[in-house]
C-alpha cells in the first residue's frame, strides 16, 4: 500500500501545481502534463490517471488543495478498486 500513497502524492501534487499555476488549463492538457514523465508499466499509469481524474473531479468542486490530498489518501481502496490487471495471455 505504501507504493500507492506514494503514487497518489506525487501525481495529486504534480496535478495541483499545474492547475494551480494554469487555472484555466483543460483535462487534456492536465492528463498530458502529469502523465508525462511518469516511469512505469501501465498498470502504473492507470493508477495515475485514475488519481488525475479523481483530483480534477475535486478541484472543479472547488475542494482546498490540503482537502483533496486528505480524501485521495483516505479512498485509495476506492481509487484503485476497479482497475485490474490486464491478462498478457
Amino acid at each position: 500500500m505504501d507504493d500507492h500513497k506514494v503514487l497518489v502524492m506525487a501525481v495529486a501534487c504534480k496535478v495541483l501545481d499545474y492547475k494551480r499555476q494554469n487555472p484555466s488549463a483543460e483535462l487534456e492538457q492536465i492528463m498530458g502534463y502529469a502523465i508525462r514523465g511518469l516511469k512505469g508499466d501501465e498498470m502504473f499509469k492507470l493508477k495515475a490517471i485514475a488519481v488525475i481524474d479523481r483530483v480534477i473531479k475535486y478541484k472543479q468542486k472547488n475542494t482546498p488543495d490540503k482537502v483533496v490530498i486528505q480524501k485521495l489518501m483516505s479512498e485509495l481502496d476506492q481509487i484503485f478498486g476497479g482497475i485490474n490487471p490486464l491478462d498478457s495471455e
